[in-house]
């Protein structure tokens, strides 16, 4: 029975690394997209984070950021510079892998952990911290 769910686990892991390459490989179809000028799309001024953003980035600092500072590679991989969804970023931190550890509901309940995932959403966006 433990052996099934080895392989269970293991076919799960494997799937989510597979579905992060492909990610990746898309998201590297549409880097630097152009307006029909030919100069760079323009952006409105960045918004700022909604309070859910704001708790997120408040758990992304105690959880987070001493192995990804400020978002960023440090110990562990950047994670704003990634466009992983929601739901890799969800079992990432329920499992861990690699060098990550895992992280309980205990540790961080499921309304925290959707915080801190829209925080790296709103980041990824270019949003700001409400002032």
């Amino acid at each position: 029975m433990a052996s099934a769910t080895r392989k269970r686990v293991s076919g799960l892991l494997t799937a989510c690394v597979l579905l992060i390459l492909s990610t990746f490989a898309l998201q590297s179809c549409f880097h630097g997209r152009k307006s029909a000028g030919g100069g760079q799309v323009s952006a409105a001024p960045p918004a700022a984070f909604t309070p859910e953003e704001t708790r997120g980035g408040e758990l992304f600092l105690n959880f987070c950021d001493r192995c990804h500072p400020g978002g960023m590679k440090g110990r562990g991989p950047a994670l704003i510079t990634k466009p992983l969804p929601g739901f890799l970023i969800k079992t990432q931190v329920r499992m861990g892998f690699g060098g990550m550890p895992a992280f309980s509901s205990k540790e961080i309940n499921p309304r925290e952990l959707m915080s801190i995932v829209a925080y790296l959403k709103a980041r990824r966006a270019g949003k700001v911290p409400a002032r």
